[in-house]
């Protein structure tokens, strides 16, 4: 009995999916529908793009102050050769006249010494930053490059899914119109056409079969209305029979003598 009943469900969740798939199948064929999914694609592309839009944005300006660091860099590096040049030549001042020693135990010499140690110092610093910041100053030319490439098939890709959107709805409503017709001349299917034009013939007929019933509805009193007139006459006739064979038939009497009128005598008197 239990596989029974397991039987019987699973049959009806079959008849229940398969309904549901046949009417998700007739709704997504739904130009509207279509539509409507069209313009979600496009509202997602367009966050793509958009969202790559930003980001190329954020690069290009991260390159320009990549490039101003560079250029302050630049600017540093010049300076600090120049003051490396600066001190040498304020050495050579302080060591005028003087051994190696002898320069050596100046105050001026030695401060001018560390001051060309620390400008070379600060001067490789400065330097190895700079190649390091050109660096990524040319990967970031070249990643912005790509994501720009990226943008413009996005955009086009976009634009090509805006166009097919219109084809699209177009194509499935001429198919949808193209398959009812086809359906409905093969018997198969329902048109709604054909419906509403089947209920328009009905209301038509309707209205007449309406129309005929007054006019014999009317008819027909016309026709009682004359059998009660035969039905008096009748009824008339036979009175006046039976009164004739009682009665007998009326005579007129004869005009009394004094009624009649006198006829001249033809003689003269005498």
């Amino acid at each position: 009995m239990f596989k029974a009943i397991s039987r019987f469900l699973k049959t009806v969740g079959r008849l229940f999916t398969g309904r549901i798939n046949e009417k998700t199948d007739s709704i997504a064929e739904d130009s509207h529908v279509v539509r409507e999914e069209y313009n979600e694609v496009i509202e997602q592309k367009t966050r793509q793009v958009r969202d790559i839009r930003d980001a190329v944005a954020g690069l290009m300006a991260q390159q320009e102050r990549k490039r101003t660091q560079a250029e302050s860099l630049l600017n540093d590096i010049n300076e600090l050769e120049k003051k490396k040049v600066g001190a040498v030549a304020y050495a050579k001042k302080a060591a005028e006249g003087k051994s190696k020693e002898e320069a050596a135990q100046s105050a001026e010499y030695v401060r001018a010494m560390e001051a060309f140690k620390n400008f070379s110092s600060t001067l490789e610093e400065k330097k190895a930053r700079l190649v390091d910041l050109e660096n990524d100053i040319e990967a970031g030319a070249k990643q912005i490059e790509s994501y720009k490439q990226q943008l413009i098939n996005f955009q086009r890709d976009l634009e090509k899914i805006k166009a097919e959107k219109h084809q699209a709805v177009a194509e499935i409503t001429m198919a949808k119109h193209q398959r009812e017709v086809n359906e409905a001349l093969a018997g198969i299917g329902k048109d709604d056409t054909a419906e509403q034009l089947s209920n328009l013939r009905d209301r038509v007929r309707k209205v007449g079969s309406q129309a005929k019933i007054t006019s014999e509805l009317a008819g027909t009193d016309v026709a009682a209305e004359e059998a009660e007139f035969l039905n008096m006459a009748e009824e008339s006739m036979a009175r006046n029979e039976f009164d004739s064979m009682i009665f007998g038939e009326e005579k007129t009497e004869a005009p009394a003598e004094e009624d009649k009128p006198t006829k001249q005598s033809d003689k003269l008197p005498d």
